[in-house]
């Protein structure tokens, strides 16, 4: 029987130094990577790289997160045009006169670039959306209705316009 260096005579092990600890919270590195991660590269506590690098790493083509992040690029002020644009031509919304004791809920610009499949930017989106989170049901609305077409519905729709002429 071989009795561990670290074995203490009442049968307990010893505390772990902070050292021990600290190692033992790291994830073990296995040299021996699964082929899809092979051209990756790995890190750790010994690399020169400081958290703010590699922050920027991950982050640096991240869409804007405010109007005035992409208002400031020329890339993303076309997109809004170009959403703009849609909405008008589509007739998207309609611009009102806001009813007496309501309130308004805004909209926010979302910005996301679309990939082509090999990892070139395709294209720049940017969507205007209204914050209807903000909305209160009973308050600003009473009841929610979407229209859905129905695979079996478009028959009977088309069987009803041919009878009624």
């Amino acid at each position: 029987m071989v009795i561990p260096e670290n074995y203490e005579e009442n049968g307990r092990q010893p505390e772990p130094t902070p050292n021990e600890l600290e190692s033992s919270r790291r994830p073990q590195m296995n040299p021996q990577l699964p082929a899809i991660l092979q051209d990756c590269v790995m890190f750790n506590d010994d690399d020169p790289f400081d958290e703010e690098t590699i922050n920027f790493a991950l982050f640096s083509d991240c869409e804007p997160l405010t109007f005035e992040e992409s208002s400031s690029d020329d890339n993303w002020r076309k997109a809004m045009d170009d959403e703009i644009h849609a909405i008008k031509k589509n007739d998207t919304w309609e611009l009102t006169n806001l009813p007496t004791n309501k309130r308004h809920i805004g909209v926010k610009w979302v910005d996301k670039t679309k990939y082509n499949p090999n990892g070139e930017i395709n294209c720049f989106k940017a969507r205007l959306v209204a914050k209807g989170y903000k909305q209160k049901p009973g308050i600003d609305y009473f009841e929610v209705f979407a229209f859905v077409a129905r695979l079996d519905t478009i028959p009977i729709m088309f069987s009803l316009s041919a009878q009624n002429n």
